[in-house]
């Protein structure tokens, strides 16, 4: 059973593992709910995680996009882009078509 320490699922997790209680299947759902909730909502990991944290992360992700935009065009394979018009934390749909205008063989599907 979860300790009720703080009220935050990854702090009574991360107790539990600690004090060596096993984690029920119950336990890591809920964690893993958390996570998605706070995954979309971009305010809300500002909150969580450190700044630098935040920073190094943003700067790897604007090398890896750099990276592979510049590849794009060797893309021999056919491509399926689903792109969600309800997407809170990137510009999926605008993402999927600049995407698809680059890639030679490229389909997309969206859904609301």
């Amino acid at each position: 059973m979860l300790t009720l320490t703080t009220g935050d699922h990854l702090r009574m997790l991360m107790d539990n593992v600690v004090k060596g209680i096993p984690l029920g299947q119950s336990v890591v759902g809920k964690l893993s709910q958390d996570i998605v909730a706070a995954s979309s909502n971009p305010s809300v990991l500002v909150e969580i995680l450190p700044k630098e944290l935040l920073e190094w992360k943003l700067q790897m992700l604007k090398s890896a996009s750099a990276y592979s935009n510049s590849h794009l065009h060797a893309t021999k394979a056919e491509v399926l882009l689903l792109c969600s018009g309800r997407d809170q934390l990137f510009p999926s749909e605008e993402e999927g078509e600049r995407l698809c205008h680059a890639l030679p063989n490229c389909e997309i599907r969206r859904w609301y």
